[in-house]
């Protein structure tokens, strides 16, 4: 979703407003690949590198989330109707508390819905994700060298799940089957 700020320069309006007129272009483009049968949509929506623009555009970024997301969800008007579930797809705990439960209530809701995923991009940077994965990767090998049942069940899982996948991939945001 690059541009926004563009738009709302080309425009004239503030900022916030471009951001506001992104979220609808994504809203009418979600609609558009449903009404051509495309089942999945990733949007990059807010990298972590976003967090670094000015205050006021942040925090009517975080506006924009805390009201519109809000509103599409509790009313079902749009979600529901169109069949859309949504999965946040980011380091969600850069933000503030009442926002992560919006996420979560967001994907909660619509976890069920079958005609389009949206996989949100919030909150991340593929450098990110790489620094998580390896994180992650040498957690696991740590643990590896301790002996416990716990570790052996877990060991035999991963070595099971290696044959079809391989191990950096299991770890990244989005670990499903895409």
């Amino acid at each position: 979703m690059d541009g926004n700020r563009r738009f709302a320069k080309n425009n004239n309006i503030e900022k916030v407003e471009g951001h506001d007129s992104g979220l609808s272009t994504l809203l009418n483009f979600a609609e558009w690949c449903i009404a051509l049968g495309i089942s999945e949509l990733t949007a990059y929506a807010f990298s972590i590198d976003n967090f670094n623009r000015t205050k006021e555009e942040v925090d009517g970024i975080l506006g924009l989330i805390r009201t519109k997301f809000k509103k599409l969800y509790q009313e079902k008007e749009y979600f529901e109707k169109k069949g859309i579930k949504v999965v946040i797809v980011g380091k969600t705990d850069y933000f503030d508390q009442d926002i992560i439960n919006i996420f979560a209530e967001v994907e909660e809701k619509t976890k069920n819905n079958k005609n389009l995923i949206i996989n949100l991009c919030i909150s991340y940077n593929s450098t990110e994700e790489l620094n998580r994965v390896q994180e992650r990767i040498s957690e696991y090998e740590k643990e590896e060298g301790k002996e416990s049942k716990e570790l052996s069940n877990k060991k035999e899982k991963v070595m099971q799940k290696s044959n079809s996948k391989g191990i950096f991939e299991r770890h990244l945001y989005c670990d499903r089957d895409i």
